[in-house]
């Protein structure tokens, strides 16, 4: 049977090549994935205080352009503290892999069971990051001189004085699939659908569990819906002669997009309008 037999056009892409955009998009863009407060940031300060995590790899051009490693974040505010003051802080999103189904590029933790549902794909997220805490016996001293000081924009927040970084490692895993849905207007959209997430070994069980809800939550409800394509958009005239769309579900093309053989493939359809 061929590839084509129930559409048009056929593309696919291999999991090796998402992951290896991922890894040309790092290494270019790597402010996308460094954050860091003043002190941090190599767009501020001539000696920046290392990172918890740098980038393993920084294209040349980048820096022979002097286009920014880390990307520039203010102060952590200190709630019911009403100086001007705050904690610098740095994080970096150190490791991103897709792997699709079959299993075969990432290692699941046991509660997302052992092999890849089928249609679906798993994501591999490290966060690195670290508060930069100021050395106690100098707190006083900001309480009694800088508390309240209103000489400073309101707006604007200073990194206390620090010695050291608190540094951690968070590990994410993820399942997802592609789902065809309607939106509130009933349009046919496609979206991604989580199945299930797990952070790994983090202590108490009672932390772990809130934070894999506040991540879940914000996922479902704040960003996959941003995500969503409308169907009709992805349909398109060329020279006003073919309609090109993608192939609608049947009993022949039961997915579409589909993810198996660790590929992701469209099918699409030709017709005139």
């Amino acid at each position: 049977m061929a590839l084509t037999d129930f559409c048009d056009v056929l593309g696919s892409v291999h999991e090796d090549g998402f992951n290896r955009i991922i890894f040309h998009v790092m290494s270019q863009r790597p402010s996308l994935f460094n954050y860091g407060t003043q002190s941090f940031d190599y767009t501020f300060v001539q000696d920046p205080r290392p990172l918890c995590c740098p980038p393993e790899f920084v294209h040349p051009e980048v820096t022979k352009r002097r286009n920014p490693i880390v990307g520039h974040l203010e102060p952590l505010a200190l709630p019911g503290y009403k100086g001007n003051f705050g904690l610098e802080y740095n994080f970096a999103l150190t490791k991103l892999v897709i792997d699709l189904a079959p299993s075969n590029r990432i290692t699941l933790p046991p509660e997302l069971g052992a092999e890849l549902p089928p249609q679906s794909f798993a994501l591999q997220a490290v966060v690195c990051g670290g508060i930069a805490c100021p050395d106690p016996k100098i707190l006083n001293d900001y309480v009694i001189i800088y508390s309240g000081d209103k000489n400073v924009n309101d707006d604007e927040l200073i990194g206390l004085p620090f010695q050291e970084v608190h540094c951690f490692t968070l590990e994410l895993f993820a399942v997802l699939n592609f789902a065809r849905e309607e939106d509130s207007l009933g349009k046919q959209v496609l979206g991604l659908k989580l199945q299930n997430l797990e952070i790994s070994d983090i202590k108490p069980d009672g932390l772990e569990n809130s934070m894999e809800c506040f991540i879940r939550t914000t996922l479902i409800l704040g960003i996959f819906p941003e995500l969503r394509i409308a169907l009709s958009a992805l349909t398109f005239n060329i020279k006003d002669f073919i309609l090109v769309g993608p192939t609608p579900i049947s009993a022949q093309v039961p997915f579409n997009p589909s993810v198996e053989n660790d590929t992701l493939t469209v099918k699409l359809s030709l017709t005139t309008p």
